[in-house]
């Protein structure tokens, strides 16, 4: 995996342009698997699409895979409260 990819995606997200973003990082996963930064921009662009059960699922994912990184711990209870999931939020952000 090329830095080149990696600042691309950023570029895209940064631009606005979400529903790209989600490709991009898509495609960039496919070669680097379990990248935590390439994860956590895919997440953040299905949250700006409005895609909260995939973005909680990211985060849950990434909260799992790094439990001491409270952003994602974070980002996972702020979608379960979206989705009107609060017991499970508040455990999130209580983690």
């Amino acid at each position: 995996m090329n830095a080149h990819a990696i600042q691309h995606a950023f570029a895209l997200f940064r631009a606005g342009r979400f529903q790209e973003t989600t490709v991009a990082c898509q495609q960039a996963l496919a070669r680097r698997p379990g990248d935590e930064s390439l994860a956590t921009l895919w997440a953040m662009s299905l949250q700006h699409l409005g895609c909260d059960r995939e973005a909680a699922a990211l985060y849950r994912q990434l909260a799992n895979a790094h439990p001491q990184a409270a952003g994602h711990h974070t980002n996972l209870g702020l979608m379960l409260r979206r989705l009107g999931d609060y017991a499970d939020a508040e455990a999130a952000y209580l983690h």
